[in-house]
């Protein structure tokens, strides 16, 4: 096969440090050209790393024949124009995380890749969890649980009013988004399954912080500290709170079923496992079922043999539907049921 040809729009730090190595390892792709909000950055980006040509416009490199795969890097802003306008015009497509804004960006996005079954679309997967991912699968898919009575996820950052304004605290790049509630939600949904209707419970800690970009101080548009409950799909309930601590971050994660216990520490990797009325024990997982962050490798291998790695324009609707509903829980003070949201 001749090798897939690559346009990157947005060259920020995870394609710099992760999907730029990534697809160099590859034999069966090349780096073709890159647009940037700048000419200069652009330039630059090109000269650092070795990419032939400099394209003025996301449009010019989207149309040009030279290119047959777009690597959206920018924030979730521009991930449903710049996919739309790629689909369109005949060009696969690999998504940065969060998919888009909201949850009407991202039926717009699903509908026009199902128009164009030929083309294909990933977003970059969750990077958390990878090591344990096989084996909570096996564990879940072996009932060690049992029935699930509950599920709690805890991911606290170390509180730092003095830390500077980021894109991720503003909506107008951002938009619904909120910290790494998203990409949490995306893994741990894989192994429990998703939720069925959500009350948030959002609050803001630091009003107001310096923007690095400016170094002027602005409103922080995005919540700090959401509380997040209800009920999943399959009849367990769920509390996961995601905010700041002052004490070292948290991020774990705690099953408890009916015959047994599953409690995955996402900082450490480390996995404990016990049958009901059993102390936990430490489960050491085997080299050989710890999974491997290979995003590039699945993204040619979907265009070359249609195997479909995820994630899928279909997941990334299921967790734009669960930020959709916390939204509308959070401001209207109200369950918010999930399955309508999806029609």
């Amino acid at each position: 096969m001749n090798p897939i040809r690559i346009g990157i729009i947005g060259s920020g730090g995870i394609v710099k440090t992760k999907h730029l190595p990534g697809f160099r390892k590859l034999k069966n792709c090349s780096l073709v050209g890159v647009c940037n909000r700048s000419t200069e950055s652009s330039k630059r980006f090109a000269q650092e790393n070795n990419i032939p040509k400099i394209f003025s416009s996301p449009e010019e490199l989207i149309h040009s024949k030279d290119i047959d795969a777009v690597l959206i890097g920018t924030w979730p802003y521009k991930h449903c124009e710049f996919t739309l306008k790629s689909l369109n015009a005949d060009k696969h497509v690999f998504v940065q995380a969060r998919m888009a804004m909201n949850l009407e960006e991202a039926k717009k996005m699903l509908t026009v890749a199902r128009a164009k079954p030929n083309l294909t679309t990933m977003i970059c997967p969750s990077p958390f969890g990878f090591s344990a991912d096989l084996t909570i699968r096996e564990l879940m898919a072996n009932n060690f649980v049992g029935q699930i009575i509950s599920a709690k996820y805890t991911g606290l950052e170390k509180y730092d009013p003095e830390a500077k304004l980021t894109w991720r605290q503003l909506k107008e790049f951002s938009g619904l988004n909120i910290m790494g509630m998203g990409i949490y939600y995306e893994t741990i949904s894989r192994w429990i399954g998703y939720a069925k209707e959500v009350v948030a419970i959002k609050s803001q800690i630091v009003a107001e912080r310096i923007d690095s970009s400016d170094n002027r101080l602005k409103k922080v548009e995005i919540e700090d500290d959401i509380i997040l409950t209800g009920f999943l799909e399959n009849g367990g309930a769920f509390s996961y709170h995601f905010g700041c601590s002052n004490y070292p971050p948290v991020e774990l994660l705690e099953i408890f079923g009916t015959s047994g216990t599953i409690i995955f520490d996402f900082q450490t990797n480390s996995l404990k496992i016990g049958k009901r009325n059993e102390e936990l024990k430490e489960n050491i997982i085997p080299e050989n079922k710890k999974k491997i962050w290979a995003v590039e490798e699945d993204f040619i291998d979907t265009i070359q043999t249609g195997k479909q790695h995820e994630v899928s324009f279909e997941e990334g609707l299921k967790y734009m539907a669960f930020t959709q509903a916390i939204h509308e829980s959070g401001n209207y003070k109200k369950i918010i049921s999930i399955a309508p949201l999806l029609t």
